[in-house]
Order: structure tokens, then sequence, then C-alpha cells
């Protein structure tokens, strides 16, 4: 009679094994779908001595695990930037309605009605929020919200002006005194745009003036030496070196020295700050910069004195207009970005990923999700693009890691299989039949 059981275990487990092939067919167009394969062991019984234990005959086979196979599916592009994919290890976290944290592959993300990247079932995408100050990730991930809202102005406080002056220039031998009007009193200049608080934009330029022993209205016998002027919309405004307790003769300029070998001589005192309160003629900037002491750092650390061309190498500037948004972005890191018609990007979260010692472990539970077990181990959380994790490719999607044609050639198997099973079985019937008409 063993024959029987030995044949009836071999159809349920091939029943089994055909099932797990079918499911595996069925969702080779599921996105983030893992394929699984049927494992089985022998059966034999445990009651029989040591003397019968080289007479033992198996009992014939069950059913061990199904075993996910969590190998790295097709990245194929898409047209929707909320299209996410992970190429190498790791998961999305998504959070229901209900508060239960799920984990998926399937990075098929979508906006609700309030702005919330969230999946196709209308779970929550987990991100960590960036701090807009500091920019540092915060630890606690939280649904992302896209806000459309026009981005505030945003005063200038800093400046660059990065240079090259020209060491062949002869210091100015003209008028007594600095005139931006005159272009006889100064060597070169350069402009740049600023903004007050209110987003208006206004011109700042900036003038370098060799001088030497007799340059008015300081003199300096040492060579290789400049002096910083700066105007606003034409007006003569302070400048001072930053730090420094007071500003120098009114509108006399501030000093920038370099070395024979070309470098600034004291870089630290290559920054310098303006004074925006009053211009030379007295009227008042409206409305004030929204900065310390109503002032605009300029930094010029990064600038050499060759016996090459003047060469400006780089201008920028910290402040900006309001405008509107125009759209998002999501890079490799996992960073959302908001984009603004101003140029300006603003970035608003990170989406994290996580991942587990035996991914194998975790529990499928449907709708492209898994759920944390003890068997998968710890859970380990971090950015996308840190060692032991995936990247994110915004754009795409993981296709589903079926073989088709492997499963094809399975199934094909699992049914000789199961129709040898059945043989058994009726060759069993045959014998017992012949024993039955001895009778």
């Amino acid at each position: 009679m063993g024959v029987f059981q030995q044949g009836l275990s071999g159809l349920n487990t091939s029943q089994k094994s055909l099932e797990v092939t079918a499911n595996n067919v069925a969702n080779a167009n599921t996105v983030g779908f893992k394929t699984s394969k049927a494992q089985f062991g022998d059966v034999y019984a445990s009651a029989l001595s040591r003397a019968d234990a080289g007479l033992q005959v198996g009992g014939g086979v069950n059913l061990l695990a199904i075993k996910q196979e969590f190998r790295q599916g097709n990245v194929v592009a898409t047209q929707n930037p909320l299209d996410l994919a992970i190429s190498g290890n790791g998961f999305f976290k998504v959070k229901g309605q209900d508060g239960r944290e799920f984990l998926t592959r399937n990075g098929q993300f979508q906006l609700d009605r309030d702005n919330t990247v969230v999946t196709a079932d209308g779970k929550d995408l987990l991100a960590f929020p960036l701090d807009p100050e500091t920019g540092n990730v915060l630890d606690v991930a939280s649904p992302i919200t896209i806000s459309t809202e026009p981005i505030q102005p945003r005063a200038t406080q800093n400046t660059e002006f990065r240079f090259n002056l020209d060491s062949r220039t002869q210091p100015s031998a003209v008028a007594a005194t600095f005139n931006p009007n005159d272009p006889n009193s100064y060597t070169q200049s350069s402009a740049i745009v600023i903004n007050n608080q209110l987003g208006e934009p206004l011109t700042l330029q900036v003038f370098w003036q060799k001088v030497g022993p007799t340059t008015a209205p300081v003199a300096d016998p040492a060579p290789n030496q400049w002096r910083v002027h700066a105007t606003v919309n034409g007006e003569l405004v302070n400048i001072r070196t930053e730090g420094a307790a007071a500003y120098p003769a009114p509108y006399a300029g501030a000093a920038l020295g370099f070395n024979p070998n070309g470098q600034l001589n004291n870089p630290d005192a290559a920054v310098f700050e303006i004074d925006l309160g009053t211009f030379q003629n007295g009227t008042a900037l409206t409305p004030d910069f929204n900065s310390p002491n109503n002032t605009v750092r300029i930094d010029m650390r990064s600038s050499t004195q060759f016996g090459t061309e003047f060469q400006l190498q780089n201008l920028a500037q910290d402040g900006y207009d309001a405008a509107d948004y125009v759209n998002f972005t999501i890079d490799q890191g996992g960073v959302m970005s908001l984009n603004y018609a101003n140029g300006q990007t603003r970035d608003i979260a990170k989406i994290g990923l996580f991942r587990f010692r035996n991914p194998e472990g975790l529990q499928p539970v449907g709708n492209n999700n898994w759920v944390a077990t003890l068997q998968a181990g710890p859970e380990f959380a971090s950015n996308a693009g840190d060692a032991g994790f995936g990247l994110i490719q915004a754009g795409a999607v993981e296709e589903a890691n079926v073989d088709l044609t492997a499963e094809l050639v399975q199934m094909i198997a699992t049914q000789r299989i199961y129709q040898a099973n059945s043989k058994s079985i009726q060759a069993q019937d045959t014998l017992l039949q012949t024993v039955t008409n001895l009778t």
C-alpha cells in the first residue's frame, strides 16, 4: 500500500509545483514581482530500528518551502517621472491608511488629490525629510507631499567674484579720487545682479584699481596692490574688509594685495562687505536687505594676479526673485527636488531604501507588497546609493524577474512528473487487482 502513498505525495507536490509555476507565469508582467520556486524533500519513516535502516524505503515526497528569488529584474524606461526603479538591493517602504507599513519593489507611484506620493492602491511612499535650513536628512520617514506654491524671494547675502588680474597693469596715475564714471580711474570692473528682500533686481558693480606710491586717496608703496570699489545701481557704496572695526575713509575702497607668486597675501582679507544702508548721495536703500547690518558679502578668495589678460572666471550670488513652481525631479540618490521658473531648486526629501539580511524570509501579502518577519532578520534603513543599497532610477520601473522560457520548460517537466506518479498508482492498482483475482 506504500506505493499509493508515495504516488499520492508525488501528485500533490507536482500540483503545488505547477501552481507555483503558473503563478510565476501569471505575474510575468507585474512590476517588481519576484519569482518563486518550490523546494521538496523526501519522506522516511522514523520508527524503524537501526538494524532495519538499510532496508528502509522512502515514503514519498513533501513540500519543504516556496522560496522567493530576489535577483534583479530588467529596468525599463517610462514617461512617468514618478515611476521609480531600484537597481540593486533594497525595498521602498509604503504606509497604508490603517498605519501598517509594507515593503515593495514596485515603483509605480502617483499623486493623490493632496499631491502626496502614493501607490496605485493608495499607500503613502515614505521618505526622509530634509531640514530646510541645513539640508540634513531627518531620521523619521514620513509621506512626501509636493508643494506647488511659488518660491518666496530671498535677499542676496553672499556673492563670489573669481578672477585673474593682469600683473602687468600699471598703477592708476589719473584723478586723485576714484570715479566710477571715469574709466581712467580704475583698471577693470565687473557687474552682477543681486536681489533685495522683495526679489527686486539691483546691479552690483565691482571695480579694481591698481595703486602705487602716489595713488590717492591712500598711499601704498608696496607692489602688487589693488583697491576694490563698489557701486549699486550706479551709486557708490562703502566697502570694507569683512570683520574690520569700521569702514575706511568714506567710499575710499578696500585693499586687495598679492604676493610675488601671484597669490593673495592673505585670502581671509579678500572677503569684503558693502554697506547698503546709505548710498554716497545720502539716499537710503528701500526696502532694506534682509541680511545682518544691511550688508552683502563679496568673496574674492579664489582670485589670482598673473601676467595674463584680465579674466573673470566665476560670478555667483545667493539671492533670487519670487517664481512659480515648474516641476520636480528625483536623482539616483533618491533626493526629490522642486524646480522653479527662476532656476532655483529646493530639496525636500530623500527616498530611503530598506533591506534585510534574508529577504527570502519576507512574507508576501499581495499587491506587490511584503511584510517583515523574524526570518528576514533585522531591518537596515539607509539612503539610496549608500554601501549595500541600490540606486533609484526615476522614469523607469523594474520588470518581474520571471524567465518565461524556463517556466514553460518547468511546466512541461512538472506535467511529466505528474503523469509518472499517476502511473505508479496505476501499476500498484494492477498488482492488487491481480492478487484479488487469485481468490
